[in-house]
């Protein structure tokens, strides 16, 4: 999985990515591969349930 786009953190986003690599796109899957991440130091202004909503939308 790769994630591109200008999110202001503070931490390098290829941490999300390899935590969420080979994790199904699904928001309850996402949550669980992430859940001891604090968002905010990868995303300004989104939270963990914003975060997670956006893998339902995308279609593969």
């Amino acid at each position: 999985m790769k994630i591109f786009g200008d999110f202001f953190g503070v931490k390098d986003i290829k941490e999300i990515e390899n935590l969420l690599n080979g994790t199904k796109h699904k928001k309850e899957e996402i949550k669980n591969a992430i859940k001891n991440v604090n968002i905010d130091e990868y995303f300004s202004r989104i939270t963990m349930e914003e975060f997670s909503r956006l893998f339902n939308i995308i279609k593969k």
